[in-house]
């Protein structure tokens, strides 16, 4: 079921797409399809592993690799169980300093215009003219079009911290703070015990998921299309998944939550 032959050939992402969308609901292992094991609370994953699903399979590197037991200061942090809650604290505190520090330059619009997009998205941008700015590499000429008074659009780039291990992200997360032509909203400002109590029970679930899946049997040929087994690949990714992903989806739901009522007040527009 692991093994996977060697293959060259390389298939569109819309062949992808609808081949993992067509195995979605078959029967996949003890009875249940791949849409009800990625479930969390009634809602399932499944769709946002096939964005990702889609790059892994046209690529020869498996980017999964089972927890090193020697790294001791992982495991220390896996420990202990106030040092994740402490961490996302401090995560709070650095985004609720990004959005003062934005105040002075807040201007009073009739619309607003969100975007999401993650750190590392915003770099330096080239223009057809030679010259280059900061900006986001997916949404920059709609934010500096937006940003015009003649629409009276404030954009708002909403984006998580990440991980404070990559210093790039708090030294890009402070450029776009200072960025005149959008307000940046970093998700953990809205942190709290009840986000952080969800993302821990959706680890465990997920973890004994993940567990269950590597130890039952799965149909034999499960992953294979036109003739090429991914097996391989396609466990690997779901590793990432089960492991950590999914856990950090449902903390992101959570943040953005508005079915009930929030544990704290939301910044005001």
């Amino acid at each position: 079921m692991m093994s996977e032959k060697s293959t060259t050939k390389k298939f569109t992402n819309f062949e992808l797409v609808k081949w993992l969308s067509g195995i979605s609901f078959k029967e996949f292992q003890n009875g249940k399809n791949l849409a009800e094991l990625c479930s969390y609370e009634k809602i399932s994953l499944w769709p946002s592993v096939i964005s990702d699903m889609c790059v892994v399979l046209n690529n020869k590197q498996v980017y999964f690799k089972e927890p090193d037991e020697t790294n001791k200061l992982g495991i220390i942090y896996k420990k202990l169980f106030f040092a994740e809650p402490l961490l996302d604290f401090g995560k709070k505190l650095f985004a609720l300093s990004l959005y003062s520090i934005q105040i002075f330059k807040r201007k009073k619009k009739k619309h607003k215009v969100m975007f999401f997009s993650l750190p590392k998205a915003w770099r330096q941008v080239y223009s057809l003219n030679g010259s280059n700015r900061f900006g986001d590499v997916h949404y920059n000429s709609l934010i500096k079009e937006f940003s015009k008074e003649k629409y009276d659009v404030e954009p708002i780039s909403v984006s998580p911290i990440m991980n404070f291990r990559d210093l790039y992200n708090p030294i890009s997360m402070f450029k776009r703070a200072l960025n005149p032509d959008n307000l940046l909203l970093p998700l953990e400002m809205f942190w709290s015990r009840e986000v952080f109590m969800k993302k821990n029970s959706a680890s465990k679930h997920f973890a004994e998921k993940w567990e269950s899946i590597k130890k039952g049997d799965s149909k034999a040929g499960f992953f294979t299309y036109q003739s090429t087994d991914f097996s391989l690949k396609i466990f690997s990714q779901l590793g990432n998944f089960f492991t950590a992903h999914f856990a950090n989806i449902t903390r992101h739901t959570k943040w953005t939550d508005i079915r009930q009522p929030p544990s704290q007040p939301l910044p005001r527009w």
